[in-house]
């Protein structure tokens, strides 16, 4: 009662709102689809897609089969070889029509993952 008489109030602190990352993050790790993940966060799918291309690539999650077209990353993997890793749009053109473009940059993530994974080992 002192310290309050003396002028000193109680420090409250905001909580910390979680990431982009983080909130895609959770919502996968609950079982949202892409689809639900942007709805639920008021983006574009592709934005998700974005973030979990780099959440893969960090290694905080794995690529599920069910994210990408069934085929799609032999296709895209073989292309990654053959052309690098580094441009999207070189291994976009290497890859049959079907392939799309959220398939190549999140088969790419992992690609990329692993060859960093490969550097450091």
């Amino acid at each position: 009662m002192r310290a309050f008489h003396a002028g000193a109030r109680p420090v409250t602190t905001a909580p910390k709102a979680s990431s982009p990352a983080e909130q895609t993050l959770t919502l996968l790790r609950q079982g949202a689809s892409f689809d639900e993940i942007a709805q639920k966060r008021d983006r574009q799918k592709s934005t998700i897609v974005c973030t979990v291309a780099h959440l893969i690539e960090t290694g905080q999650v794995k690529l599920k089969p069910e994210w990408i077209s069934p085929g799609a990353q032999e296709y895209i993997e073989t292309a990654c070889a053959k052309v690098g890793a580094e441009r999207l749009a070189d291994i976009k053109a290497a890859v049959p029509p079907f392939v799309s473009y959220d398939d190549v940059r999140l088969v790419v993530a992992k690609v990329r993952a692993q060859r960093r994974v490969e550097k450091t080992a």
